[in-house]
């Protein structure tokens, strides 16, 4: 029963975690938590790292901007590059734009955005279905959770700190 106790435990932190990095990852793309979760789910089933994500749509968004687009949903501006990305039929074309877009650094996103709009869109409501969706209110609460964790730990570690100091000379 203790190992089963401390699995879910394990489990519930990491969920706490992901929660918590799905909340930063989207606050530095610009995008929403729900939004950057789905996506992120959505990228994971062609292997994107959250952070290869994060990176790229940092790029795209800034892409946007340069282009006067930068009012435009990421995510729906997203969707519609696949399509069009997937209407260039010379390669070298392609991979050009892309650069462009979102940067050399993110050649993992290709295979994700080579599927096209109407498979992310499935793989993001995929994502909704299983309730991996992390919300913004759950976001925020994971993130006041770790930060009073970390204070937690700070404080244990001050108060062995100041024990340590009174014990020490006598040792």
């Amino acid at each position: 029963a203790a190992l089963s106790v401390g699995a879910l435990v394990r489990l519930g932190k990491q969920a706490i975690d992901t929660a918590d990095e799905m909340g930063k990852a989207a606050e530095r793309v610009g995008m929403s938590v729900e939004q950057f979760s789905a996506l992120s789910f959505a990228a994971q089933q062609s292997e994107v790292s959250m952070q290869e994500l994060q990176l790229s749509m940092r790029n795209f968004s800034e892409f946007l901007v340069r282009a006067g687009r930068g009012s435009q949903d990421l995510t729906s501006a997203l969707l519609a590059e696949a399509d069009a990305l997937a209407q260039i039929a010379d390669p070298a074309e392609r991979m050009t734009q892309f650069a462009d877009r979102f940067g050399r650094q993110s050649l993992a996103l290709i295979p994700f955005l080579n599927q096209g709009s109407a498979a992310i869109r499935a793989q993001m409501g995929e994502a909704v279905r299983l309730g991996v969706v992390v919300s913004g209110p759950v976001a925020r609460q994971a993130d006041l959770f770790n930060d009073t964790l970390m204070e937690l730990g700070a404080l244990a570690r001050g108060a062995f700190l100041a024990l340590a100091e009174q014990l020490l000379p006598t040792l």
